[in-house]
């Protein structure tokens, strides 16, 4: 989802926060500013963060707590792994409740070294504030950061060391080398995103920062928060952790590619596979390779088909055969070449003889390769399918007949 200017909504409440917190006059009582905020809170529309931290910005006292509050809970979900597109927000929007002038575009650097860093709802707004346009607010918010120790300025400091101007860039990443140590390495783990992100940014080279980050995971002590990066609700972390793990331990142990070829993201299991390539006992190398034939992407099917149709015997046979009824086109088309290689029979006797038994999983992929393989006078054969229970049978059913009797009324295809 894309940070996006404030819905009609949104506007609405911060026009009524505008309107709640105008000065006192004589005819004019202080308003309460909490039910809107809460409602602002509730409506988690990020793109009322710029004009909020406006608004927080001009504010001090309770009220300025409140507003701060209701920035950090904000912007708490798009922390950290959205914080480039938070921040590109930040530089580049206009207020959207009518107030050009308002406390963001007039912030300096001297307003920064006043923000409290007392708790993490504070640091959220110091933080945000690196994201200015102005290039010395950005610089103040960098070293106001460099002052706190509670791991949350982490992101941050990420994100401005790739920053345009080269003082800021150094004061992110001399704040940065004193952080990347093993005793942080959870917060490490949170932020491998911003980290991956920085090793792909060409302002700059930021290698050396990046092979410092994984020189700290990878040492003993960080060793069981690694560990636990295997089972991360985020792909990206695990993708980056079992990398690490292998580095750390000197190699892939089978334990390490059994959990990898288990997990449920594809970059993951294709990393296991490859790996597995390398193995250079044939027994254990096949262990890990024939549960790829019925992985559900279908590269890592290809992977296992190119392995198999090398090898020699029944185990391998048996594997090739699989694909002859793969969900892929491609991936069929070159079980079928290896089947008339090894076999010298016609393919197609093995998809009639599949669909004759009725009684496996494969029906879908014999249907389809019949309809490859075979001719017209297989027609009646996929004709049986079509009272089939199960839709995708019947759908496989029909394209068959289409490509088997083309000529034929397609009224016949009703199922009998």
């Amino acid at each position: 989802m894309t940070i996006r200017s404030p819905s009609d909504h949104t506007r609405t409440l911060l026009k009524a926060l505008r309107e709640v917190l105008r000065p006192r006059g004589l005819l004019r009582v202080s308003g309460n500013p909490e039910p809107v905020l809460a409602a602002l809170v509730a409506g988690q529309d990020p793109g009322a963060l710029r004009d909020l931290v406006g608004i927080g910005l001009e504010l001090d006292g309770d009220r300025h707590r409140a507003c701060v509050a209701a920035v950090h809970a904000l912007a708490k979900p798009l922390l950290p792994n959205r914080l480039p597109e938070m921040d590109e927000w930040l530089r580049r929007s206009r207020p959207s409740a009518g107030h050009w002038d308002d406390g963001w575009q007039r912030l300096r650097p001297g307003d920064i070294a006043r923000l409290s860093l007392a708790d993490s709802a504070a640091l959220t707004l110091v933080g945000l504030c690196a994201s200015h346009p102005n290039g010395h607010v950005r610089e103040a918010a960098v070293h106001r950061l460099a002052a706190a120790r509670s791991g949350a300025e982490l992101g941050f400091l990420l994100l401005r060391a790739n920053d345009w101007v080269p003082r800021i860039q150094l004061t992110a990443r001399t704040a940065l080398l004193v952080r990347i140590t093993p005793a942080n390495a959870g917060t490490l783990l949170g932020h491998l995103r911003l980290v991956d992100r920085l090793a792909q940014a060409s302002r700059a080279d930021h290698q050396k920062l990046v092979a410092a980050v994984d020189a700290a995971l990878v040492a003993e002590s960080a060793r069981p928060l690694l560990l636990e990066g295997l089972r991360s609700p985020d792909f990206h972390v695990r993708r980056r952790c079992f990398t690490l793990v292998a580095t750390a331990v000197g190699g892939t142990p089978a334990w390490l590619l059994d959990a990898a070829r288990e997990d449920r993201d594809v970059m993951v299991r294709r990393w296991a596979y490859d790996r597995a390539l390398e193995i250079p006992d044939e027994k254990e190398r096949e262990r890990h390779l024939e549960p790829a034939v019925l992985d559900s992407f279908a590269p890592i099917r290809r992977v296992a088909l190119a392995y198999w149709t090398r090898r020699a015997g029944s185990a391998a046979d048996r594997l090739c055969e699989v694909m002859l009824f793969d969900a892929t086109p491609g991936l069929r088309t070159d079980a079928q070449r290896w089947w008339l290689a090894r076999r010298g029979s016609p393919v197609v006797e093995r998809y009639r003889q599949e669909l004759e038994a009725a009684q496996s999983g494969r029906v879908v992929g014999a249907l389809n390769g019949l309809a490859e393989t075979g001719g017209s006078a297989d027609a009646d054969l996929a004709r049986l399918y079509l009272a089939h229970s199960r839709a995708r049978v019947r759908r496989a059913a029909l394209r068959a007949l289409c490509r088997l009797a083309p000529d034929e009324d397609p009224s016949s295809f009703e199922s009998p």
